[in-house]
């Protein structure tokens, strides 16, 4: 469980600009948190204040009852939070294949090139976001890539994140392992609308789940394995990502969330996204405005055509 209490971020030579204005929320395990709102209202400063990137000029942010607030980027990574920016940063020199092999168990690990399980687990991440691995496994993420291919990648070694070292690999990752085939499975236009959906109480529960030994809140995990994935943070995954690629990337959110324990926090305006949600965050001003169902933000037209009823600017009820 994610915890803000109070959090600020401030900007300037004597911190007078207010980013975010005393934001508390809770944000539990196994759930998808869609946050929305109008540019510059705020959104991915709260994704950078819960990583690290952006200080928290007061306020205190904690993981499963421990405070972070104090903690480096590097040790929140440690801890199980990961981040996919909006604008990736691209590794001249480093290939596909390394990232998400780091991604999978960690920086002291190395893929030798005879386990050929392993390999297949490295091609179904990139399956899951639109890739051939064939055709994107050895490159170097450098300037070739687009910025929508290197957006798909970056996902991907965020996905890996959820592959502990000691998983026993199949050829599947565990966004995939229990995935029935595509024709057993309902379209996305078919799935029901977020009330109708079962709640997260519903799905399998952590308890039923075997724990992780190298989770632990010192970040001192097994070796330097690569810590489990508790906290996925996404900054608008769908831009620069074709439409068939985007359906195989609303999939592997939903096969995620369904197979982990994560708290998964997504940035996004679309509404396929949405409707993935829990609940979605309604952030505008640095303030959280509104917290709702998706049916209750997207499904209902009159909920946004009271004339003064509203924020003009991200339509949250006054």
């Amino acid at each position: 469980m994610l915890e803000l209490k109070s959090v600020c971020v401030s900007a300037g030579v004597d911190d007078e600009i207010e980013i975010i204005n005393n934001i508390s929320l809770t944000l539990d395990e196994k759930k998808i948190y869609v946050v929305t709102g109008p540019n510059g209202g705020g959104k991915t400063s709260l994704a950078k204040a819960i990583m690290g990137i952006y200080p928290a000029s007061s306020g205190q942010i904690y993981l499963d009852g421990e405070e972070i607030t104090g903690k480096t980027i590097t040790e929140r990574a440690a801890l199980g939070i990961g981040y996919a920016f909006q604008a990736p940063p691209r590794f001249k020199g480093l290939k596909v294949r390394d990232m998400l092999a780091i991604a999978c168990w960690g920086p002291q690990k190395r893929l030798p090139a005879t386990h050929e399980s392993d390999e297949k687990l490295l091609f179904s991440l990139l399956a899951d976001v639109g890739l051939c691995a064939q055709d994107y496994i050895d490159r170097q993420l450098d300037a070739s890539f687009s910025g929508g291919e290197l957006k798909r990648v970056e996902i991907a070694s965020i996905l890996a994140r959820s592959a502990r070292a000691d998983h026993p690999v199949s050829g599947e990752h565990p966004a995939s392992a229990n995935r029935s085939a595509s024709a057993d499975r309902p379209a996305s236009a078919d799935r029901p609308a977020s009330a109708d959906r079962p709640a997260s109480a519903d799905r399998p529960a952590s308890a039923d789940r075997p724990a992780s030994a190298d989770r632990s809140i010192d970040g001192n995990n097994s070796g330097g394995d690569a810590a489990e994935l508790r906290v996925a943070l996404f900054d608008e995954p769908e831009a620069g990502i074709d439409l068939w690629s985007f359906q195989k990337l609303t999939e592997a959110f939903r096969q995620l969330n369904y197979n982990c324990d994560t708290t998964i926090v997504i940035i996004s305006h679309q509404e396929r996204i949405l409707r993935l949600a829990d609940e979605v965050i309604l952030i505008c001003g640095g303030k959280i405005t509104e917290i709702a169902s998706p049916d209750k933000i997207l499904g209902d037209v009159d909920y946004f055509a009271e004339p003064g009823s509203f924020c003009p600017n991200c339509y949250a009820r006054r």
